[in-house]
Order: structure tokens, then sequence, then C-alpha cells
């Protein structure tokens, strides 16, 4: 970060399976390694390995006294979430609050396709959510994704539900203003975006 510059705070959202840790790995940290990457579930595979969903609490715990320590500090970093409960709108709202620039990347899958990666990354070793769980967040988190993007200051909206590629460009916001990269449309992005400016 240049002297002066705002401090940035990525924070990426979407369904458990939707690809966030993914999209960090491949288009974040490349790019900057230096960035904090704050994560709940990596947090408890370090601490407490082959027990992360006994301490899932504890883990979400740790991870929020991580993102006030780069908020005081004022340093840029990463951080995920699926959006299930609004206390992340406040989390966005604080990061402004200390002269952070929110950047918000949207990454979503269908939900049957979010149970399906998330099965598959427990054979893989990957660390588990129950099927009833991933269900209710799908349902919750786009409701507060869409009050979300009208607070970020910019906005990438990724669909990662295509087989064979990733998280393919849907649309991005700056400024308030919506500027579709695809079309047609999808119809929970239509939804997500709708309230917003549209470019054509």
């Amino acid at each position: 970060m240049s002297a002066g510059a705002k401090p940035v705070m990525w924070l990426l959202a979407g369904p458990n399976g939707a690809g966030k840790s993914t999209f960090y790995t491949y288009q974040i940290q490349p790019r900057f390694p230096d960035l904090s990457f704050i994560n709940a579930d990596l947090i408890a595979q370090q601490l407490w390995p082959g027990e992360e969903l006994q301490h899932g609490y504890q883990a979400s715990e740790k991870a929020m006294e991580q993102r006030e320590e780069c908020l005081q500090r004022r340093t840029s970093f990463v951080t995920e979430t699926v959006f299930s409960h609004p206390s992340k709108l406040e989390l966005i709202e604080r990061a402004r609050g200390h002269g952070f620039v929110v950047l918000l990347v949207c990454v979503y899958v269908p939900v049957e396709v979010a149970v399906r990666r998330v099965n598959y990354r427990v054979r893989c070793g990957g660390h588990a959510v129950p099927e009833e769980k991933i269900r209710a967040r799908h349902a919750r988190a786009l409701r507060h994704l869409a009050e979300a993007v009208k607070q970020a200051d910019r906005v990438l909206v990724y669909d990662n539900g295509h087989h064979g590629r990733t998280h393919v460009s849907i649309a991005a916001v700056q400024d308030g203003v919506v500027r579709w990269k695809i079309e047609p449309r999808p119809a929970w992005a239509v939804e997500l975006l709708s309230l917003l400016p549209q470019t054509q």
C-alpha cells in the first residue's frame, strides 16, 4: 500500500462450496502475497485439526479478533463470509468508518452445486459443513448480499457454477453503477443487483 493510500478490505462472499478460498488462492494471493487472509475454517483446521466442527464458534471468534486488529491498525486484509447473518453488514460499515476501501467479491453457485462441492471437499480431506446448514445459509445469503452491494465501494460478481469454467465474471459495480459483462444475465445476479443503477 503506497503512502497515503487507503487500506483495503477484500470481502469474499458466497455460499459454502462456492469457491471463495479458491478465488483467494489464484486471484488475490499471487498479486498481493503480503495480505493477511482471515478465514475461520482455516483457523479451525490449524488449531483443532480433526475437530473443526466442534470448534466452529471459537474459530469464528478468533477470526473476528483478527479482523478487528486489522481495522484498528488500518492494515489491508482479506476475509470471507457465507453472509448468512447480517453482522457482516456491520463489518462493512466498521471498515468504512476506519477509512477502508471495501471491495466485495461475490462468488455464487446454486445450492445443489454447493452441497456436492462440500461433500467432495470432505472426501478430499477438507472441512465439513452439515448439509442442512448449507441449505439454510444459501437461502439467507442472497438477501444479505443484496444489501452489501449497496454499501461496498466496489463489487465484483462471479458465477462459479459452470462445469469446466471457474469464476466466470458476471458484473462489476463501480460508483454505485452496475456494468454487466455477460449475456444472458443470470436470474440470481439480476435479483442481487436489481436495486442499483444499470448500464447497458
